[in-house]
């Protein structure tokens, strides 16, 4: 009898990728929201970051 090949994938190491590259919009709203988190920080010191995205995104016209 003939031995069957196994088809399975090969490791390859993989290179460290740098660092990502955003775009002028994205970087306009991370800006934003870390703005709007050190407000809510300033009230509540509890206040978490999902919580200035939620009001980010109630309060997009002020970009």
């Amino acid at each position: 009898m003939a031995h069957t090949r196994k088809h399975g994938h090969k490791k390859h190491g993989h290179k460290r990728r740098g660092t990502r590259k955003v775009g002028h919009k994205a970087m306009k709203w991370t800006s934003f929201v870390s703005k709007i988190h050190k407000e809510l920080k300033k009230r509540n010191p509890k206040a978490k970051l999902g919580d200035a995205m939620k009001e980010a995104s109630r309060r997009k016209r002020e970009m």
